[in-house]
């Protein structure tokens, strides 16, 4: 677990070894692949169709469904 930004993280290729991320958005911190382990902040409500997290509605890339490990 590492820190950015006063949120906890977990680089991909340590978590992707206990359990399957394959549907939570990654981010690239430090040329690092990580992953949130709670959902951040929404600096603005969605408004609008695309593509959000099936939990806290965050917008997402596809072809991801959750934006961190908690949702």
């Amino acid at each position: 677990v590492r820190r950015y930004v006063y949120n906890d993280v977990v680089r991909l290729g340590d978590l992707e070894k206990l359990i399957d991320c394959s549907y939570v958005q990654p981010y690239t911190i430090n040329s690092a692949k990580v992953i949130f382990l709670k959902p951040r902040p929404q600096s603005r409500p969605f408004k609008g169709t695309g593509n959000v997290c099936l939990a806290c509605d965050r917008i997402l890339q596809e072809p991801f469904h959750f934006c961190c490990l908690s949702c």
